[in-house]
């Protein structure tokens, strides 16, 4: 019979299952989001992606969260949620973009 995982044990492993699990829900919300964005054409779903990441920015922006925090410290917070919605929605590449990102058009170089 398997033994049942156990919980952390320690202040790392707290913070490694923390972790983890942060990865994951990004992953997810990565791949719902390029699912639930798709279009053939690259620019459409580039904007769909970024109407997704300006309507959940505001909707962070537009309430207060915490109605009992400081003030300053419910702004911060905010804004590290922002920058990591930035991210998430950044990470995602159209299927026809390359590996590596978007190509960039070749420099002159005469």
């Amino acid at each position: 019979m398997d033994t049942p995982p156990q919980g952390p044990r320690t202040l790392e492993e707290h913070l490694e299952q923390g972790l983890a699990a942060q990865i994951a829900l990004a992953e997810l919300v990565r791949l719902l989001l390029s699912e639930f964005c798709f279009d053939e054409r690259e620019q459409v779903f580039r904007r769909k992606l970024e109407i997704f990441r300006a309507a959940a920015a505001d909707g962070l922006e537009g309430r207060r969260i915490w109605p009992h925090a400081n003030p300053a410290t419910e702004d911060a917070v905010k804004g590290m949620a922002i920058s990591y919605i930035d991210r998430i929605i950044s990470s995602i590449r159209h299927p026809g973009e390359p590996a590596g990102g978007r190509p960039r058009r070749p420099r002159n170089l005469q």
